[in-house]
């Protein structure tokens, strides 16, 4: 469900959203898919964020299990 921060509802059919600078009927919809792909572009990036940083994590440890020395070229 993608919640709708600008009140589109309150607004008649058919009628004019001046916030939105587009006709209701299609207001809506264009709100909606714009919301949905920075929300799917945003944990797509955050998950990668997630994963680099746990891989990092891994090697890391594993570089000090190893006994290698610590460094950013190791």
């Amino acid at each position: 469900m993608i919640i709708n921060l600008i009140p589109i509802d309150k607004l008649k059919d058919g009628g004019f959203n001046w916030q939105m600078l587009v006709w209701y009927d299609e207001g809506k919809a264009v709100y909606n898919a714009i919301m949905l792909t920075s929300l799917i572009i945003a944990s797509s990036v955050a998950l990668f964020g997630i994963s680099l940083g746990v891989i990092v994590l891994i090697r890391n440890y594993t570089k000090r299990k190893n006994g290698a020395l610590y460094g950013p070229l190791n």
